[in-house]
C-alpha cells in the first residue's frame, strides 16, 4: 500500500515532532517567538515539551500546541 500525507485540522492539545534542523529552520524563518518560548506554524503556537537524542547525534523534539493564532 502506498502512503500519502494527509492534511489535517490541527487543534490545542496535539503534539508533531520536529528535528532540531526542522526547529532551527523556523527560527531562521523568524517563527521562534523568544519571549513566549512558542513557534508559531501552522496557524497555531507551539510549546517543546521532549527532546530525545537520537543515534545519529540529532534531537527529536515533541512539540505540543498550545494556541491557535
Amino acid at each position: 500500500m502506498d502512503s500519502f500525507n494527509v492534511l489535517r485540522e490541527r487543534k490545542t492539545g496535539d503534539t508533531c515532532e520536529l528535528t532540531d534542523k526542522q526547529l532551527r529552520q523556523l527560527e531562521m524563518d523568524g517563527a521562534f517567538d523568544s519571549y513566549d518560548q512558542v513557534y508559531e506554524f501552522e496557524g497555531r503556537k507551539w510549546k517543546i515539551r521532549t527532546k530525545v537524542a537520537q543515534p545519529d547525534s540529532s534531537t527529536l523534539f515533541t512539540l505540543q500546541c498550545v494556541a491557535e493564532e
